[in-house]
């Protein structure tokens, strides 16, 4: 009997289904999030350090469970029970969440940026402090990045197995 090798293993719907459900865990997860953090607030010196580590946890945290879920999706979604392809669903998944979170960062960041230079001046200058506040959130945000792909990968395995 003749096999059948099917050419289009890739389900788009579902990477599409992904990255959506993904992104809008993530924006309301961040709401909760800036929403506890606005409650919990104070002017203390004392008490704004751990405002800021427990800010970075959060982010770490519903970046892990937003890319789980939209992983957990397209792994169901993806009708495979192959854990290596739903994995694959998983990282195209993570990849376009990845560029869109990427440009709306960016383009946000060029605008707030901008409006400021625009108003202090011309002659603004970036001081050592604002460069090392800058390095320090691009590294965490590398690594919130990674732990959500993984995050992404293993809740799409786990969506797979449970078709």
């Amino acid at each position: 009997m003749a096999e059948i090798i099917q050419m289009n293993r890739i389900s788009w719907p579902a990477i599409f289904a992904g990255v959506i459900v993904g992104l809008a865990a993530q924006a309301l997860l961040n709401l909760l999030g800036l929403g506890l953090g606005l409650i919990a607030f104070s002017p203390d010196p004392n008490v704004a350090g751990k405002v800021g580590i427990g800010a970075i946890t959060w982010l770490l945290l519903s970046g892990v469970i937003a890319m789980g879920i939209g992983g957990w999706l397209v792994g169901r979604m993806a009708q495979t029970r192959d854990l290596n392809e739903a994995a694959l669903h998983a990282i195209i998944m993570w990849s376009l969440a990845a560029l869109v979170t990427f440009v709306l960062a960016t383009t946000t960041v060029g605008v707030i940026t901008g409006a400021a230079i625009n108003m202090v001046g011309r002659s603004m200058v970036i001081t050592e402090g604002a460069s090392s506040a800058l390095g320090g959130f691009a590294l965490v945000s590398f690594f919130m990045m990674l732990v959500g792909a993984v995050a992404a990968v293993v809740s799409a395995r786990k969506g797979a197995t449970q078709q």
